[in-house]
């Protein structure tokens, strides 16, 4: 069952939390860049990230509005589009990594239907493989270190029959 959760567009105020988190011990083992990111280097990426129009950032609010985790939605082209998740620590494994995914992909579908949504996922990585399976991705690729999933809107509109049975 999907914990409520909605999303927002992250803003400046998100840049200190994005960059804890993303230097948390278990984000880096699970990242494809393992290194330390210094402020520098994160606020950089954070501009570039915020202010270009191919990509975007939402941060998942619970309803007592504690920052729950952020996803990234990159435009590959126009027919593809890659996600990916970043939990905050302190909500790991409380099951609100289900509904910040599911609530980005459905927003993703919601702006433009026809697209299909990636994630790429380190083999070592069984919790998130697990997530984006049962959320409909559909394994499309191996590769050497890691999987590639893909998700379209007719999996998707699955999932969610099935949910409201």
């Amino acid at each position: 069952m999907k914990k409520y959760l909605k999303l927002k567009k992250v803003n400046i105020t998100d840049l200190i939390q994005i960059r804890f988190w993303r230097n948390d011990q278990v984000t880096r083992n699970n990242s494809f860049n393992k290194n330390h990111i210094n402020s520098d280097e994160h606020a950089k990426w954070f501009f570039k990230t915020l202010f270009n129009n191919k990509k975007k950032l939402f941060m998942g609010i619970d309803e007592n509005n504690n920052k729950i985790g952020i996803t990234r939605l990159d435009e590959i082209n126009k027919e593809l589009v890659e996600v990916s998740i970043n939990i905050n620590p302190n909500f790991r494994n409380s099951g609100f990594g289900e509904s910040l995914l599911f609530e980005t992909v459905k927003k993703a579908f919601r702006e433009k239907e026809s697209i299909k949504i990636l994630s790429k996922i380190l083999k070592t990585n069984e919790r998130s493989v697990r997530l984006f399976q049962k959320v409909g991705f559909k394994l499309s690729t191996i590769k050497p270190k890691s999987y590639e999933y893909i998700l379209n809107s007719k999996n998707f509109a699955q999932i969610i029959r099935d949910e409201s049975l």
